[in-house]
């Protein structure tokens, strides 16, 4: 992974079973920051970046910076990106504080995942409510790259969406996109014979995003987003049953990643 400010990347590789090598399968993996009303969100690494994308540790890095709230606040994030020593799951944590408190504030992790021949992937939905995993597989091999979320504090999880490229960007950028736990999807249901008894949709350029808003009367939040892939087709970990509450859990989604190092523009 290149990380870039706010944990955001436009190169995340795996390496696929085969000889074909190290292979990117990440066009766009932003994080959004949405204030006040639905619609108009500035990725986070666009606001106020006060430090950038810093190699703080082996497989660990930091940036921060601040936006307006409505109330023009001022609202001080912090980005970490890590990828723990033998661990198999690439996470993005975001802290954030202001003096008062946050209002309406919606976080959407957006990722357009490209596969080999991207306008054909397939979109698999992996588990159900809070732990849904949305992998995304080529068409034809047995490649691909998933998103999962892991809620911490003082947030509420609204779901996901799907869509094709670059109808779900501009949607996130403009008026504003719907979520939804079951999820809002605007592609063409198929059956992915690898995967013949859950919903699936394609063959598309994928793209896919979750959302959260910060708890509008606090002061602090927490979240993390994950990224992965499957580099041979199978599910990246396990599908977990829904628990009783919100209670979002960890998702192991990468084979072990040779480094993590920062990247700037």
């Amino acid at each position: 992974m290149d990380v870039w400010d706010g944990g955001s990347t436009r190169y995340g590789a795996i390496d696929p079973a085969g000889a074909a090598g190290l292979t990117d399968v990440v066009f766009d993996y932003f994080h959004y920051v949405d204030v006040g009303a639905n619609g108009g969100a500035v990725r986070l690494d666009e606001t106020v970046v006060t430090t950038t994308a810093t190699l703080i540790a082996p497989n660990k890095v930091r940036s921060a910076g601040w936006f307006y709230n409505q109330f023009d606040q001022v609202v001080e994030w912090v980005a970490t990106s890590w990828i723990d020593p033998g661990s198999q799951v690439y996470q993005t944590r975001l802290d954030f504080t202001t003096s008062g408190i946050f209002g309406a504030i919606r976080m959407i992790s957006y990722l357009d995942e490209d596969v080999y021949s991207y306008w054909t992937n397939h979109l698999i939905v992996l588990g159900s409510g809070a732990n849904v995993q949305l992998l995304t597989l080529d068409s034809s091999e047995n490649v691909g790259v998933a998103q999962a979320v892991q809620g911490l504090s003082n947030v509420q999880y609204l779901g996901w969406a799907a869509d094709e490229y670059a109808d779900l960007k501009n949607a996130i950028q403009g008026s504003g996109a719907s979520y939804s736990i079951a999820g809002v999807v605007d592609l063409p249901p198929i059956t992915d014979p690898r995967y013949p008894g859950l919903p699936a949709y394609g063959p598309r350029d994928i793209t896919t995003a979750f959302a959260f808003d910060l708890a509008p009367g606090q002061s602090s939040a927490s979240l993390i987003f994950a990224l992965g892939g499957s580099p041979s087709g199978q599910p990246p970990m396990p599908v977990i049953p829904e628990p009783g509450t919100m209670t979002l859990l960890g998702v192991g989604l990468l084979p072990p990643l040779l480094s993590l190092r920062k990247r700037t523009r």
